[in-house]
């Protein structure tokens, strides 16, 4: 009888051990799904940004640091309103057509405005044509007395200094060169041929008078054939003062004849004028 008490003991206490308790730990190993792995989410490129319209592309979203869960955390990078010193300008180019004759336009006084200055390169030699008014410096010194050849095929004056003068007598004449300026501000310089004293020329001295007249008024010289010398016009209207420019006669000489200056008798003039060219 003992002994049977004490199978029937160790037995009971067998049956108060809970259900599987040794096979508990191994079976929640077998039902428990694996944990998923975190991903990182892929942000596809953007395209190019577009020059002209000037946008700042969107750059990706960088991973971060994992998170306590085991998920990464996604670094947020500026946004292009907020990158850089200012707003993003926008595009224009809808808008804007650089061949708009209006944008184009200059004023008619964008010269004067701008600052330019008129350089004086060429000064002519010439008489007045009879469409223009002209008028003619006053001052003794923009006046000059001198030997000059005149090429009529070549519609061309030569100036000579008096030593090339006196080597070629018979071949130069006596001038007379005013500076003048027409009403188109065109300056240049006049030459009229001094008279004969001894065979006078009306249309020589009729030349000087409208010279004469010129340093006070705006005139105008017309050849008369009928008249067989020139006609002197004045003007009627209020026309402006002339417009001098503070070159020297020296430098308007230089300006107006430069190579055309016979200084010696190995100018090609005089090769020319003696048949040795």
């Amino acid at each position: 009888m003992p002994a049977r008490n004490t199978a029937t003991s160790k037995a009971d206490s067998f049956q108060l051990e809970p259900k599987g308790g040794r096979d508990t730990a191994p079976q929640r190993k077998r039902d428990t799904a694996p944990e998923s792995l975190p991903t990182t989410p892929v942000v596809a490129a953007s395209p190019d940004p577009d020059p002209v319209a000037g946008e700042v592309p969107p750059t990706t979203a960088s991973t971060g640091p994992a998170t306590a869960t085991g998920e990464a955390s996604p670094t947020t990078s500026p946004s292009p309103s907020t990158a850089g010193s200012g707003p993003v300008p926008t595009s224009t180019a809808a808008s804007f057509d650089p061949f708009d004759p209006a944008g184009l336009r200059l004023s008619q006084d964008f010269a004067a405005g701008a600052g330019v200055e008129k350089l004086l390169t060429r000064v002519p030699i010439r008489k007045p044509t009879k469409q223009e008014f002209v008028r003619v410096r006053s001052e003794p010194e923009y006046c000059l007395e001198t030997a000059m050849i005149e090429l009529k095929e070549d519609r061309e004056f030569y100036l000579l200094t008096p030593q090339v003068a006196a080597a070629l007598p018979g071949e130069w004449t006596l001038y007379r060169l005013y500076t003048a300026v027409s009403t188109r501000g065109v300056l240049f310089l006049w030459p009229c041929r001094l008279p004969d004293q001894e065979r006078p020329n009306p249309w020589h001295e009729t030349l000087l008078e409208a010279a004469d007249l010129a340093k006070t008024e705006w005139v105008r010289v017309r050849a008369d054939m009928d008249l067989g010398a020139y006609e002197i016009g004045k003007a009627v209207g209020d026309l402006p003062p002339p417009a001098w420019t503070g070159d020297s006669l020296g430098e308007l000489l230089k300006i107006g004849f430069g190579k055309r200056l016979v200084q010696g008798i190995d100018h090609p003039l005089v090769d020319r004028l003696l048949g040795r060219a």
